[in-house]
């Protein structure tokens, strides 16, 4: 039975868990999801249905499961829908939270199917009414085909994707959808997947490839894509429609001579540590391609390597107690063996540093500096003590003081959360302005001074967006800077929001300088930090220029 209250009959995206190749259904989540301790003030609800958008009446989506999410209280909760398609969470305090809802062979029904990754509605839950939310869902797309071998042969146990094409940290890279194993004659079915635009890819596991023997010939699969090819800007674009199932997507992998890559990890000293990391990454693409072992102290193994340029990475503690020291070197492989290779390791540099407010004015609370990596992952520095891990960010006390104990390999800073009207203004390393330049601490321990500058005296834009026929348009609005030298993730002069169901927009926290501005109907998450998707949209933008301070009003008509 229905709890009386406000409804809130929409549609609720599905977070997409692509950014982590092999994401599934987290069972594991359900089956032992540990009970949240209540607030004192906990006695609200939220009640719901999850039902289907293909009948009338919508028939009930039974045991899916439903994840309640909120970012003031962990762990998540996690329940599952009954015979009705039914829900409902108790003992919750009043707050901003929401909803994901997951069942094998079903998707949300998507607010904007083109995009690749979009967020679950948010709601709030309040004193003044309960709330009780429908879910409409829909039956999920697949691929399917078989996979051989350049000779024709099923490939057996290779991982089959359903990729899409975004923007990280290393640039444009396919990023996981969803992905299955081919069976003994190699056929696979990737499903679950919501409307869009795809690419197959197919590749050997890569836990696999540790513990498996080679033939003699060294000869393994390499990573290929339907339609049968080792480039993905050369693969085809499969367009799945709602609930569609696209069959017949045979395809070949190529094969390649893998090499072993092999060596030892010796400190600062020369001598071999007492515990160590290790990581092998390809050049510009995430970490996880390739897996490796350790057969003997300080040693490491990469069993089956592809062709391609790659970061060997370590990270050592030379003794207990004593600070992490971090190696980074750039090899090639090319088909041969790579063998006593050494990743010498180096101290970071310790680093202090010192937020402070142009004009004076108060630090906001709870900030922290962050000295975000931009080329590589390294491996996490082996415990204890915590503080040795990976730096990647540190509180700032309330005189704006804040440490690092040990920064490597080249690093962009950041502060966060500000308020939305604040901007980082500057930061200098030295003294010398390094605000929107990576710098690399590679090899250098000496102690480094970091002054981060932040602003309220920012710019903003606000007003409507209206649809090419006239009224209100529903899109997502862009603010990004004149100069292509400031795109990129992680820029101080991008700013995005999603235009109001009225049409209205606003961004704030803008600094003074100029900028083009663009309202268009659907991005991909995170293509608006894409320098090629930016380079694109500068042609119908309009230019605007912000001094500090400044708020500009402007009706636009989106692209």
């Amino acid at each position: 039975m229905r709890h009386p209250g406000r409804i809130l009959s929409i549609p609720i995206v599905m977070l997409l868990l692509a950014a982590v190749p092999g994401v599934g259904f987290m069972q594991g989540a359900r089956d032992g999801a540990t009970a949240q301790t209540p607030a004192a003030n906990a006695t609200l609800s939220v009640t719901g249905h999850a039902v289907l958008n293909d009948g009338t009446p919508p028939p009930p989506v039974r045991r899916a499961r439903v994840t309640l999410m909120t970012d003031s209280l962990a762990p998540v909760q996690v329940t599952d829908t009954d015979t009705d398609g039914a829900f409902r969470f108790d003992r919750l305090p009043a707050g901003n939270f929401r909803i994901l809802v997951e069942k094998p062979g079903f998707v949300l029904a998507e607010r904007a199917p083109g995009r690749a990754t979009v967020r679950p509605i948010a709601f709030a839950l309040g004193a003044e009414a309960p709330v009780d939310v429908t879910i409409v869902m829909q039956r999920a797309a697949a691929l399917e085909g078989q996979l051989l071998g350049d000779r024709g042969e099923p490939a057996a146990n290779v991982v089959v994707s359903a990729v899409r094409i975004l923007y990280g940290p290393y640039g444009r890279h396919p990023v996981v959808v969803r992905q299955a194993t081919t069976d003994d004659l190699g056929r696979f079915r990737v499903h679950t997947l919501p409307s869009g635009d795809y690419y197959l890819e197919a590749a050997p596991d890569p836990q696999l490839a540790v513990t498996t023997t080679l033939p003699a010939d060294r000869m393994g699969y390499a990573r290929s894509y339907f339609p049968g090819t080792q480039r993905v800007d050369e693969a085809r674009v499969l367009t799945l429609a709602p609930s569609q199932d696209l069959a017949s997507l045979d395809f070949r992998i190529g094969a390649v001579r893998l090499a072993a890559v092999s060596g030892t990890i010796a400190d600062a000293s020369g001598r071999a540590p007492g515990s160590f990391g290790y990581r092998l990454q390809r050049v510009g693409a995430p970490a996880g391609e390739v897996r490796g072992l350790s057969p003997r102290a300080s040693e490491f193994l990469f069993p089956a390597v592809p062709p391609g340029d790659y970061w060997l990475l370590g990270s050592v503690r030379p003794s207990a107690g004593a600070d992490a020291e971090y190696g980074a070197t750039r090899i090639t492989v090319a088909g041969e063996d790579l063998k006593g290779l050494t990743v010498a390791t180096v101290k970071g540099a310790p680093l202090t540093g010192r937020v402070e407010v142009e004009s004076g004015a108060a630090l906001p609370p709870n900030l922290r500096a962050l000295a975000i990596e931009t080329e590589f992952e390294l491996p996490p520095a082996p415990q204890p003590p915590a503080s040795g891990t990976v730096p990647v960010s540190g509180s700032v006390a309330a005189d704006g003081t804040f440490t690092f104990t040990g920064v490597f390999g080249p690093r962009l800073f950041r502060i966060e959360p500000l308020p939305p009207t604040w901007a980082l203004k500057s930061v200098l390393l030295d003294g010398a302005d390094v605000t929107d330049t990576p710098m690399d601490f590679a090899g250098t321990p000496q102690p480094r001074s970091l002054r981060l500058v932040l602003t309220s005296r920012t710019a903003s834009v606000s007003g409507s967006l209206e649809a090419p026929a006239g009224g209100p348009a529903a899109g997502r609005m862009i603010v990004f800077s004149q100069d292509p030298r400031r795109w990129g993730l992680r820029s101080r002069l991008i700013k995005t929001v999603e235009v109001q169901a009225d049409g209205r927009y606003s961004i704030a926290g803008l600094p003074a300088g100029r900028y083009f501005i663009i309202g268009v109907d659907e991005l991909d998450e995170n293509a608006w930090l894409d320098p090629e998707v930016l380079s694109r949209l500068q042609a119908t933008a309009t230019p605007l220029g912000l001094a500090e301070g400044q708020g500009l009003t402007l009706t636009l008509v989106r692209r």
